[in-house]
């Protein structure tokens, strides 16, 4: 059950940094050894020597480590816990400070180059998929708010990756939604279209017919009046 927090612990602050697992662990790592050895440096100071200076811009953020080092130091058992939500938001912080995520730029273009499906399953961004799923098209079907790429300040538990992926997931399918109704509407608005350009055609047609019958009618009156009037000028 330990093992199963611990992992789901590191998931989340994974989640959070947006870095993969190991890069967070390994910048934990480096970080926890500093701040051991600018403590210990702080605390242990031979007599008459002048005190020690602490230069790591970073030590006070990492204060909280401080009660377990020194329960760890005297090999008590009562460790105080801490909730994965406090330990999280408090890596978060330490970590985004530091700035080590500008150094994992490789595990972030790799993520780039992969898509989720609507099983939330991970796939390579081949071109396949890419046309399949028109991804700079659904862009524009869907807004998605500045705020909620924002880290959260509640003391809720970090959303895990399964959580991330399953919103992930929504979206895809609100996209594929959005994208078959404006299909539906781009072909009803086509119809729309022949239905009344094929009218227009009928109109014109009739409208034509109607022309020439009228004006065969005017011209054999205007023949029959010519007639007559040749007539009585003969008998005159």
């Amino acid at each position: 059950m330990d093992q199963l927090a611990n992992e789901n612990a590191w998931a989340s602050i994974s989640a959070i940094a947006e870095v993969s697992i190991e890069d967070c662990k390994l910048a934990w790592k480096n970080a926890r050894e500093r701040y051991v050895k600018e403590r210990r440096l702080s605390t242990k100071i031979p007599s008459g020597s002048a005190p020690y200076i602490v230069k790591w811009p970073f030590y006070s953020l990492c204060n909280f480590l401080d009660n377990a080092i020194k329960q760890r130091k005297s090999k008590c058992e009562n460790i105080p816990t801490r909730s994965h939500a406090s330990f999280g938001l408090k890596f978060e912080k330490c970590f985004r400070t530091i700035g080590n995520i500008k150094k994992v730029s490789e595990t972030v273009e790799e993520w780039q180059e992969m898509i989720i499906d609507e099983d939330g399953n991970v796939l390579p961004a081949e071109e396949d998929n890419i046309d399949n799923y028109q991804l700079e098209s659904d862009q524009e079907l869907i807004n998605i708010s500045e705020q909620d790429a924002q880290p959260s300040t509640s003391k809720e538990l970090p959303t895990t990756l399964g959580v991330k992926r399953n919103q992930q997931s929504q979206q895809q399918q609100t996209i594929k939604k959005l994208r078959i109704e404006r299909n539906d509407h781009q072909k009803k608005t086509k119809n729309k279209e022949n239905a009344i350009q094929s009218l227009v055609e009928n109109n014109v047609m009739v409208g034509e017919s109607i022309h020439g019958l009228v004006k065969m009618l005017n011209d054999e009156k205007s023949s029959e009046v010519s007639e007559e009037d040749m007539y009585f000028g003969k008998s005159i």
